[in-house]
């Protein structure tokens, strides 16, 4: 058994649901996350504190799959969640 994290853009999410559940992952978690980037920033300032945040909202999604189905879900993954910048979409 493997398992799989991947983080990806909110939007992305139906269709990597949709990708997943045709190539057999019939159970996942999603959790929303926030990441720094230097390409986007979302900031928030707290006046209490005086404080800005400069974080992106993402979804992370693990699910654990079996040895063999490891290049097709991550395939299907990186297909479903790719952009047209070929920079943001990478797997680890």
């Amino acid at each position: 058994m493997k398992k799989i994290e991947c983080i990806i853009r909110p939007s992305k999410l139906k269709k990597v649901k949709e990708a997943l559940s045709s190539v057999g992952v019939r159970k996942m978690t999603v959790s929303e996350i926030r990441g720094f980037e230097r390409s986007r920033e979302y900031n928030e300032f707290y006046i209490a504190s005086g404080q800005t945040i400069d974080f992106v909202q993402k979804l992370k999604i693990e699910t654990v799959i079996a040895e063999e189905n490891v290049d097709k879900v991550v395939k299907a993954i990186q297909q479903a969640a790719s952009t047209t910048n070929s920079k943001t979409t990478s797997i680890l």
